[in-house]
């Protein structure tokens, strides 16, 4: 999968034994998803909940394999019963840890989410007669498709900020992905400037050039005059930063005094979601989602904006760091110079 043995190391760390008798149930239908398993040894049956209290095995699980990953991954009840068919044993990985793993590791969740994805087909295959069945598992596999769309632009974006020291390269390539996985028409992200007080356009994803320009005619105000600003005059930028958390306009027609409610709606702009890029405390910078359609954004669509906005402050700081060490390493060979020149003068005149 492409995780390092430090890495794997680390997985096993954080996976619980149990031992299970013949006749002991794993989880419920209906159950919430708490944990991954990995069946090491023993088998499994699995039954799914009809008319008939005694439903037959759906299908028996034999080890090595593991089981429960689809009601983790997508965060749904479980779907099935599981049950000892003999003594068996079982790891298990909670949740906290299952997601702080593939956080870590995206190409590890990309693997599991590609055979979670042909896994699926086939079942589809012996169930395709049940359309209630076939129509949960088609949602549940656009699910897992959008969440590898997420997992990979997460793993490109991660390269782009370790590999690259292009600062607008880096913020180009995450206010592209920024747009794509919220699925968004279109994205920027603001750097805040001091001198003038006020954040200006330093990447963008399909923003028209027209548009970019009759908004800085508006530029939002800096942190420190924002503040003194009535809610009501305050662009979503300005929001943003007063506020040092996301915001969202799900309809900027409904919103009679938001202050570029009458650009936005020129440009045919319904929806947008601001998220601050924060260094420690303070705001940087902040990234901007908009949609032509009206309609909120989503809890996960919001957490994914936060984490592109988290990265682009990483990439900042990385940027800034490498200029500072780059200006002083500059200063240290001009002084390196004049100390040569000092010591041949003193040496020729001795």
């Amino acid at each position: 999968a492409g995780v390092p043995k430090a890495g794997l190391a680390r997985i096993a760390g954080h996976l619980q034994r149990r031992h299970l008798p013949k006749g002991a149930t794993i989880f419920k239908q209906g159950d919430p998803a708490r944990e991954f398993c990995l069946l090491t040894s023993g088998r499994l049956e699995v039954t799914v909940a009809g008319g008939d209290p005694d439903s037959p095995p759906v299908g028996v699980i034999e080890a090595p394999s593991w089981f429960g990953e689809l009601a983790i991954v997508t965060r749904q009840p479980r779907t099935a019963t599981i049950r000892a068919l003999t003594d068996s044993e079982v790891w298990v990985l909670p949740w906290a840890d299952f997601n702080a793993v593939f956080k870590r590791h995206p190409e590890l969740g990309r693997n599991l989410i590609i055979t979670l994805c042909e896994r699926i087909q086939r079942k589809d295959q012996d169930f395709l007669g049940q359309s209630t069945l076939a129509i949960e598992r088609a949602r549940l596999l656009n699910d897992l498709r959008e969440r590898n769309e997420e997992l990979a632009a997460l793993a490109e974006v991660t390269r782009a900020v370790s590999a690259s020291l292009d600062l607008d390269e880096t913020l180009q390539t995450i206010s592209t992905h920024a747009a794509q996985v919220t699925g968004s028409d279109s994205a920027s992200i603001y750097l805040y400037d001091k001198g003038q007080d006020a954040f200006e356009v330093r990447a963008s994803y399909n923003t028209p050039g027209e548009y970019l320009r009759e908004a800085e005619e508006h530029r939002a105000l800096g942190a420190g005059v924002a503040a003194e600003a009535p809610l009501a005059a305050r662009s979503l930028i300005a929001r943003t930063v007063a506020g040092r958390a996301p915001i969202q306009i799900p309809d900027v027609e409904a919103t009679a005094d938001y202050q570029g409610r009458d650009l936005l709606l020129r440009w045919n702009y319904r929806a947008l979601l601001a998220v601050p890029l924060l260094l420690g405390v303070r705001v940087i910078g902040v990234m901007n989602v908009r949609r032509r359609r009206a309609g909120e954004f989503t809890k996960r669509e919001v957490e994914l904006v936060t984490t592109f906005a988290r990265q682009s402050a990483v990439a900042i700081e990385n940027a800034r760091l490498f200029h500072e060490i780059e200006d002083k390493g500059h200063q240290l060979e001009i002084a390196s110079k004049h100390k040569s020149q000092f010591l041949a003068s003193m040496s020729h005149e001795l």
